[in-house]
This record gives C-alpha cells, sequence and structure tokens, in this order.
C-alpha cells in the first residue's frame, strides 16, 4: 500500500526505534510517565484533526 510508518519512541536520543519508521515521534525524557503522556497527547490531537473535519466542521 505504499504508507509511511510513524514510530514513537522516547528515552535515550540513539533509540533504535528512531531509525525504523519514515517519521518519528521521540520525547526528549528518561521518565517513562512523561514519554508516554506525550505521546498519548500528540495521538488524540492528530485523531481530533481526523474526525473533527467530519464531526464539527468550522462554518
Amino acid at each position: 500500500m505504499k504508507l509511511d510508518v510513524i514510530t514513537l519512541s522516547g528515552m535515550n536520543a540513539d533509540n533504535l526505534l528512531r531509525n525504523l519508521g519514515d517519521v518519528n515521534f521521540w520525547v526528549d525524557s528518561r521518565s517513562y510517565n512523561i514519554v508516554e503522556t506525550t505521546h498519548q497527547f500528540w495521538m488524540m490531537a492528530a485523531i481530533d484533526l481526523v474526525i473533527g473535519r467530519a464531526e464539527y466542521p468550522a462554518s
């Protein structure tokens, strides 16, 4: 299908996952809780953009 792969990672800057995707969202924190919360925020914002356009478009 020729789709881009998006990875979400954190912790170390040399995290191997950062090189596996076409786009990587990396959080510069060694705190697992901060990394996961940031990823959840980014995913919720992306979903809101997609669903929001259909559910409540600006007039």
